[in-house]
């Protein structure tokens, strides 16, 4: 219990510090994005602030990752899982993926700037600030109201609220991975192996590696550990057959479309593709049969 006051407590304090860096991104933003789009010379004050930024976005990140841990706990011990509980889900994975949007817009309007380059990126990121702002307040509200407060279960409702959190994690994870890496074969002569590749299949796979540690650590904690009851076990053997027969079949297009270049851009992807294509239907095929009797 005082373990769950601390994660509340500390959710609520890293939730105002995040507003009010919103607060302070608005106000110096539009005075910052006058100068830099006429290419005046930044004062020393102002090239501090960009860096200041740098704080906030820390903050943030601090902030939905913790969020993210409170939904985990919470998704294990609810009574039943909601269409609210899972777009929570959703919506934090989507602001910790924001976070790095943001701190690679920032970047490379810094950059262009000094280039004497054009700053499109502007009129990206107002809009994604303004997403994680009202997903923020969210957040914020829900840490204040109690919403979160925990109601006794039985073990097995546990058990079984964390099996399916880990595969709505990865259902999200798994498409977002794969929708990432399929953009290369459509744009592949700006695709970057260190960037798009291995850091942004990182950052993808990020909240899936974090909530499969939550239940790791959750089952390890346990007196009488037993990983999986028989149902989920037969689910398991259904969903790896199911991912298997996708994944010949996803595996063999992209070898058979791009049979004339696999020394070329698919072999930075093909491995990524496979990774996140198997979390998405090893997750999806779980999901589905959890649902179905034996």
């Amino acid at each position: 219990m005082k373990k769950s006051e601390f994660l509340k407590t500390i959710n609520r304090l890293f939730g105002i510090l995040s507003i009010l860096f919103f607060i302070y991104f608005l106000l110096i933003l539009p005075n910052l994005q006058v100068k830099m789009v006429q290419f005046d010379l930044l004062t020393t004050v102002e090239e501090m602030m960009i860096t200041s930024m740098g704080v906030g976005l820390l903050i943030f990140l601090v902030f939905y990752l913790l969020t993210l841990l409170q939904i985990v706990v919470f998704f294990r011990y609810a009574e039943k899982i909601t269409a609210f509980s899972i777009f929570l889900i959703v919506a934090v994975v989507f602001c910790i993926l924001l976070v790095f949007s943001d701190w690679a817009l920032l970047t490379d309007i810094h950059k262009q700037y000094h280039d004497n380059l054009s700053q499109p990126e502007w009129s990206l990121l107002y809009p994604i600030l303004g997403i994680q702002i009202f997903l923020t307040l969210l957040f914020v509200y829900l840490h204040f109201s109690g919403f979160f407060t925990h109601k006794d279960i039985d073990e097995i409702s546990k058990d079984y609220n964390a099996f399916l959190l880990v595969h709505y994690v990865g259902l999200l994870t798994g498409l977002l991975g794969t929708m990432n890496q399929g953009m290369g074969f459509f744009f592949n002569r700006g695709w970057n192996f260190l960037v798009h590749t291995i850091i942004g299949g990182i950052i993808l796979l990020f909240p899936y590696v974090v909530v499969v540690i939550y239940w790791g650590v959750t089952k390890l904690k346990e007196k009488d550990r037993s990983w999986f009851d028989e149902k989920q076990r037969l689910d398991l053997g259904r969903s790896a057959v199911f991912t298997l027969l996708f994944d010949v079949l996803i595996m063999s297009a992209v070898f058979v479309i791009n049979i004339r270049r696999l020394d070329g851009f698919i072999q930075f992807v093909w491995f990524p593709l496979y990774l996140f294509s198997t979390i998405f239907f090893f997750s999806i095929g779980n999901l589905y049969f959890s649902r179905k009797g034996l």
